[in-house]
Parts: C-alpha cells; sequence; structure tokens
C-alpha cells in the first residue's frame, strides 16, 4: 500500500514539475524583467521566490515546491541565464516597436509569426493571467457554445448567413 502511494506521489510530483516548467518557460521567453517573469508566474497562480538563496522557488498553493535546477537543460534556466534572456527580450521588443529588428535569417523589415506574437502578448498584456489570444479565444468559444444552446432549445439550426 504504501509503496503504492509512494509510486502515485512521484508520478503527482512529476506532473507538477512538468507543468511548472512549461509555464516557467512560457513567462521566460515573453518577460522582459525578473518583475515581469513573477508577475506573469505570479498571474498563473505561481508563488515565486527569487532571492539570495542559490535557486529560484516555484509553487502553487497545495502543491510541492519545484526548484529551477529541476529543469532541463539547467544552463538555460539559472537565474543568470534567465536575467540575460530578459534583456535579450527587452532588446528585442524594442526594435520590434521601432521597426529596426533584423532576424538573423531574414531580410530587415521582415518578421516571423513568433516576433508578432511576442509583440501582441506585450500589447495586450493585462489579462486575468492568460495571454491575450487565450483570453479571446475562450471569450469567442464560450459565446459561441451559448448561441448553439440557444438555437438548440428553440429547435433550430443556427443560421450562418446572417
Amino acid at each position: 500500500q504504501s509503496e503504492r502511494q509512494t509510486e502515485n506521489s512521484k508520478e503527482d510530483f512529476s506532473h507538477i514539475r512538468r507543468e511548472t516548467f512549461y509555464a516557467v518557460r512560457d513567462a521566460k521567453n515573453v518577460a522582459v524583467s525578473r518583475e515581469d517573469f513573477i508577475s506573469i508566474l505570479n498571474s498563473q497562480g505561481y508563488n515565486v521566490r527569487w532571492d539570495e538563496h542559490k535557486y529560484i522557488t516555484f509553487q502553487k498553493p497545495e502543491h510541492r515546491a519545484v526548484r529551477n535546477r529541476n529543469f532541463y537543460p539547467k544552463e538555460k534556466y539559472t537565474k543568470e541565464a534567465l536575467l540575460e534572456k530578459f534583456e535579450k527580450n527587452r532588446q528585442r521588443l524594442e526594435n520590434i516597436k521601432s521597426g529596426k529588428y533584423q532576424n538573423q535569417e531574414m531580410g530587415e523589415g521582415e518578421r516571423t509569426r513568433g516576433d508578432l506574437l511576442y509583440l501582441l502578448t506585450h500589447l495586450f498584456s493585462g489579462n486575468q493571467g492568460d495571454y491575450p489570444h487565450q483570453e479571446q479565444i475562450r471569450n469567442r468559444s464560450a459565446e459561441a457554445i451559448e448561441d448553439w444552446q440557444k438555437e438548440q432549445e428553440k429547435g433550430e439550426g443556427m443560421d450562418w448567413e446572417q
């Protein structure tokens, strides 16, 4: 019995660690400062402890804490590496906003979808823990489902020609 509980708790922690890794990875790719990074993760329900200790700790309520040393590759998630990434993100965002961004693989002025998504994420930040496109999709999906349910109750289909 206790062996099975231990196995389940390992699986649970593995799931928590993986979920935390994805949240940290995504926040790392758009944050322009340590404060921005912490704010993004706080908005997703994570408590972030980034202090004089060697490792950063991420924890959601009622979950075990996960340290940045658990992420792979480790060298990309050290405090120093994260601060460097935030500075690169800040410079990239300034260049994209000013129209001076030059992607290494593309000519000047051409922007990749990732660059545009990065810019949009920063322009529309401030939603309750979601990136802008997630909030819009969720709202539109909820409206569409409500409309469909209303039409089903009437016994009629949707009028797509409207």
